[in-house]
């Protein structure tokens, strides 16, 4: 992948959803990584927001069996370990640079 990040914009009603769903329907994505489509216009808080991707997350790995659920735990884990690694060490004023050389030598040193 080429880690670039588009932007559909068009008025509505014109099929930027009907492209998603056509994308994520193609066999070579669906077997390299989980796809959800969530709705959020209709939140009004984060909690809102938190329980609705937490229904996609649900719905969307529970046909696929408890190694798919496991294997989503542990990538939340490890972005939950990383964000409390960032705030912990960020509040020692360190550098970004000082930031990423800890992290790198932290978490992806064995």
């Amino acid at each position: 992948m080429n880690e670039n990040n588009v932007a559909l914009i068009s008025p509505r009603r014109i099929g930027k959803t009907d492209l998603i769903w056509h994308v994520f329907d193609d066999q070579q994505i669906r077997k390299s990584h989980y796809c959800f489509i969530v709705d959020i216009y209709a939140t009004k808080n984060l909690s809102d927001l938190v329980n609705l991707l937490g229904k996609a997350v649900i719905d969307e790995l529970r046909p696929k069996g408890r190694k798919a659920w496991e294997e989503f735990i542990a990538i939340v884990s490890a972005v939950r370990f990383l964000m409390k690694f960032v705030t912990v060490f960020t509040r020692q004023n360190a550098t970004p640079s000082a930031l990423l050389n800890k992290m790198e030598h932290t978490v992806w040193q064995p």
